[in-house]
């Protein structure tokens, strides 16, 4: 089936697809971006990722941004126009092209790029054995609630993560306390009670992260949103992250320090699995 690219609503193949060369995005990375998964044809929780990008837009101050309803159309556009079964759609929107304002108000036709795409392949292992995760200092800059394209920071973490053999890194503050992942949110599963980072303003409001909140909630568990000092989270029982495109994965090692028994832990299997079994009601 066909990868598609839909830019300001003219339809492509992925590899067709341009961008003018003026385009802020590109040029200043004055952008912002969001990642659906779909299933079964049908994209999950479409709406609560429009409705963080709109948030995005809004702290970006976008004079004119799209709709929700206009992205939302174009999106299931996108997905039966494909008509592939699993997928991602990639959002990515720009201030525009309309030359170098002074003011942001100025900018009142933003660039809107929609992929539909075959969605990332992540080794099996890395569910069945878990992953390791190093640490770095948090680099970034104040807003990370906000969902930009400005990502070079989590670029070197993440060569420095690869170099050092592992899947991720966690972004840790100057205090010590975990904040979340380079693409994902983080928890940790200790003396009874689940716990991940709250949302401060410093950490992505995760898409993925709310449905765990609310699976870990269904079946009985205490839930914490509360900081996470990075000696607690390595004498964890057990640990996993998330996020949209890998779901829930198993930490097994932080840094050199064993999580619980050093393999995938029972919750963070019963979690994964409940959260299969809601992707699966996507009507």
């Amino acid at each position: 089936m066909p990868q598609l690219a839909s830019v300001n609503g003219r339809v492509t193949k992925v590899d067709e697809a341009c961008i003018p060369i003026k385009d802020r995005g590109f040029l200043f990375g004055d952008a912002a971006y969001e990642v659906v998964r779909v299933y079964a044809g049908q994209p999950f929780m479409l709406r609560e990722h429009l409705a963080r990008l709109m948030d995005t837009l809004a702290g970006m101050r976008f004079a004119n941004p799209p709709t929700m309803e206009t992205l939302e159309n174009e999106c299931l556009r996108m997905v039966a126009l494909s008509e592939l079964q699993e997928a991602a759609l990639f959002l990515h929107i720009s201030r525009g092209s309309d030359g170098q304002g002074r003011f942001l108000a100025d900018f009142t036709r933003c660039n809107v790029v929609i992929r539909c795409e075959d969605p990332p392949a992540w080794p099996d292992h890395y569910y069945s054995k878990g992953v390791k995760l190093i640490t770095v200092e948090d680099q970034r800059w104040l807003r990370g609630d906000l969902k930009t394209v400005n990502l070079l920071p989590r670029i070197l973490a993440f060569e420095h993560a690869f170099q050092a053999d592992a899947a991720e890194a966690l972004w840790v503050d100057p205090d010590g306390f975990v904040r979340e992942g380079l693409s994902c949110n983080v928890f940790a599963w200790r003396s009874g009670t689940l716990t991940t980072p709250p949302l401060t303003g410093r950490i992505l409001p995760g898409i993925t992260r709310s449905a765990v909140l609310t699976l870990a909630r269904r079946a009985g568990l205490t839930v914490a949103e509360a900081r996470i000092p990075l000696t607690s989270l390595l004498n964890a029982d057990e640990a996993f992250i998330c996020s949209t495109t890998r779901e829930i994965v198993p930490v097994v090692q932080v840094d050199e320090h064993p999580i619980g028994h050093g393999r995938p832990g029972s919750l963070t299997l019963d979690l994964y699995s409940h959260y299969k079994a809601l992707v699966g009601e996507v009507d």
